[in-house]
């Protein structure tokens, strides 16, 4: 015979002279660091088309590219942006985790292209359940920067060649902005809830266009003990590429 509930029956475990203060585990992770990756196809497909376009737009042959950045030797347009993003992401990268610098950050010249990139990642808090997400950048990363004289004794320089190349894009006519983001926090944790795996960009729900079109060029690594699996796939890197030139290409006359 099937059981039934007794009608009205008491839920002994509602017992409400039981006062609840739920509070953080003591042994509760506090600090969480994620490390900004440069996505290297993607970011080649857009410093390309900034390259052709410099080009197309250019009456005589673009005067040839010659700068020396420490051990590395910049001889194109594309190498030039791609070093110059390198930069201006490690200047935010330091800036938004207290780390030690020596330059104006007000005065802080970028390729203005880059500022919605730098503007999408900074310090994340949850007050809530107490921890934060600090961006830092990868081994790799950092010592590509100290090769190119860009970090020095564990500082954040900005070296002169830097100079010359902003200089070099401003001659041609693409737009460079002054003064890294004033807030070094971010009010949600959403660029840090996309990732990349494999040729396809992942995360959690709830990621805008603008936010996915970026992480396929700079994107958080994942952060799966906070935040559990990585299950939602937004769009494979090579959809993308399309609209990652177009940006490139119409960069000239869109920022001017």
């Amino acid at each position: 015979m099937q059981n039934q509930m007794v009608p009205n029956q008491t839920d002994v475990f509602a017992k409400s002279s039981i006062a609840m203060n739920p509070t953080i585990l003591s042994t509760a992770e506090t600090r969480y660091t994620a490390e900004i990756v440069i996505n290297e196809v993607p970011m080649n497909w857009l410093a390309n088309a900034v390259d052709n376009a410099i080009s197309d737009t250019s009456f005589r042959e673009p005067t040839p590219v010659d700068i020396v950045a420490g051990d590395v030797h910049i001889t194109s347009y594309r190498q030039a942006f791609i070093a110059a993003a390198e930069v201006a992401i490690g200047a935010r990268v330091y800036q938004v985790s207290q780390l030690p610098t020596r330059f104006d950050k007000k005065n802080f010249e970028y390729i203005a292209l880059l500022g919605p990139i730098l503007g999408m990642y900074g310090v994340y808090h949850d007050s809530n359940e107490a921890y934060d997400i600090v961006p830092a950048l990868p081994k790799t990363f950092k010592a590509k920067l100290e090769s190119m004289g860009v970090i020095v004794n564990g500082a954040f320089t900005i070296p002169e060649w830097y100079q010359d190349v902003m200089y070099m894009f401003r001659r041609h006519h693409l737009m460079t902005g002054y003064g890294l983001p004033k807030d070094v926090s971010v009010p949600e944790p959403t660029c840090f809830k996309i990732s990349l795996e494999g040729e396809n960009v992942v995360g959690k729900p709830g990621a805008t266009v603008r936010e996915v079109l970026i992480a396929s060029l700079v994107y958080s690594s994942k952060l799966t003990d906070l935040f559990g699996a990585y299950r939602t796939l937004y769009s494979g890197i090579g959809a993308l590429r399309t609209t990652i030139e177009s940006i490139g290409l119409k960069a000239l006359h869109d920022l001017n």
